[in-house]
C-alpha cells in the first residue's frame, strides 16, 4: 500500500511539473503575437517592397521589448534591427521603418454619416471626423496600446537579386521573445534574352586582392578557382585560399545560381565551408561578383570578403 501511494504521488508530481513547464514555454508566444505581411512576393530588382508588421502585446509587457529585427535571409542575409518606436539601430541600408498609430474609438460609438464618411460620437455631445488631434489620434479616439504597428519598405536595388525568406523577431535584451516567418520574396533580375542560366561552360581563376576573414586582414596572397557547368549539369565547385605569415585560410564551396548578369557584371551565389589555420570548419555563403569591364572579382560573404582580385583566366559564358 505504501509503495502504491509513492507511485501515485510521483505520477501526480510529474503531471504537475509537465503542466508548469508547458505554461512557461508557451507564455511568450501568447504574450507577443506577431504578424508580417508583404504586398508582393515576386518583384523585379529596383522595385520597392512594402511590409505591414504588427506586434500584439499586453501594455504592461511592452517595456520588455528592447528591439525588433526584420530578417531577409537570401544570397546574403539582411538583418535590420530597430527600436520599438521605429528608430533604426543597424543593418537597415535601403530599408525604412515607420511606426503607425493604431487608434480606436472611446466614449461612444462610430458609424457612417450617409455620405461614405466615418463619424464619431465622442460621448461628450460632439460628432465629427476625428480631425482635432490628440497626439496621432483624432478627437474621440485613443491609442490602442495592445498593438504596435509598422510600415516597412525595402528597396530591392540596394541588394542582390534572389530569393529571400522573411521573418520578424522580437527581442528583450539579447534574448529573442518570439518570432514569426513571413512570405518568401523572389527578386528577379533581367539577364537578357538567354536568361541567367549559362548556356556554356564557364571557368574563372583570379589572384591577389585584399582579403579579410573573421575580421582578420589577410593581405594580397590569395587565389580563387571555380567553374559553372552548362545548363542541366551538376552544380559547379570552387575554392579560395589565402595566407598571412604562417596562417592560412581555405574556403571550399558549391556554386549556386547566377543572380545577376549583364554586359558589365555577373553575380553568382556560392555556399560551403571555410577554415582558418587549424581551427574548425565554419559554414559560409557568399556572392562572387565578376567585373567584366575591369577584369576584377570580388568575394562578398558573411565572414569572408576579398576585394579587387585580378582575373587572370576567364573562359566561357560567365
Amino acid at each position: 500500500m505504501i509503495q502504491k501511494r509513492k507511485v501515485t504521488k510521483i505520477f501526480a508530481l510529474t503531471i504537475t511539473l509537465g503542466i508548469l513547464v508547458t505554461l512557461i514555454i508557451s507564455a511568450p508566444a501568447h504574450a507577443y503575437i506577431l504578424r508580417l505581411d508583404v504586398n508582393q512576393k515576386t518583384v523585379n530588382k529596383g522595385d520597392i517592397v512594402s511590409f505591414d508588421a504588427s506586434i500584439q502585446v499586453e501594455p504592461l509587457d511592452r517595456a520588455n521589448i528592447t528591439s525588433i529585427q526584420l530578417k531577409l535571409m537570401g544570397p546574403l542575409d539582411i538583418i535590420c534591427s530597430f527600436k520599438p518606436n521605429g528608430e533604426i539601430i543597424e543593418g537597415c541600408n535601403g530599408i525604412t521603418i515607420e511606426r503607425v498609430s493604431n487608434c480606436s474609438v472611446y466614449g461612444g460609438y462610430s458609424g457612417y454619416d450617409g455620405y461614405g464618411k466615418v463619424y464619431v460620437d465622442s460621448g461628450y455631445g460632439y460628432s465629427g471626423y476625428g480631425s482635432y488631434g490628440y497626439g496621432n489620434c483624432g478627437y474621440g479616439y485613443e491609442e490602442d496600446n495592445s498593438e504596435m504597428n509598422y510600415k516597412i519598405t525595402y528597396n530591392t536595388s540596394v541588394y542582390f537579386a534572389g530569393k529571400y525568406k522573411t521573418s520578424l523577431v522580437v527581442f528583450s535584451g539579447n534574448n529573442p521573445i518570439n518570432s514569426m516567418n513571413g512570405d518568401e520574396i523572389n527578386v528577379l533580375f533581367d539577364c537578357g534574352p538567354k536568361g541567367c542560366i549559362p548556356d556554356k561552360y564557364c571557368s574563372i581563376r583570379a589572384k591577389n586582392g585584399d582579403a579579410s576573414v573573421d575580421e582578420t586582414e589577410f593581405g594580397e596572397k590569395n587565389k580563387i578557382n571555380f567553374y559553372l557547368p552548362q545548363k542541366g549539369a551538376r552544380p559547379g565547385e570552387g575554392y579560395i585560399t589565402g595566407q598571412k605569415g604562417r596562417t592560412t585560410f581555405s574556403y571550399k564551396f558549391i556554386v549556386g545560381n547566377i543572380l545577376e548578369k549583364d554586359v558589365n557584371h555577373t553575380a553568382i551565389s556560392v555556399f560551403g565551408k571555410y577554415k582558418v589555420g587549424i581551427g574548425p570548419e565554419k559554414e559560409e555563403k557568399s556572392v562572387l561578383v565578376l567585373d567584366k569591364v575591369n577584369g576584377r572579382l570580388d568575394v562578398l560573404g558573411e565572414e569572408i570578403q576579398v576585394e579587387y582580385m585580378d582575373v587572370n583566366f576567364k573562359n566561357g559564358g560567365c
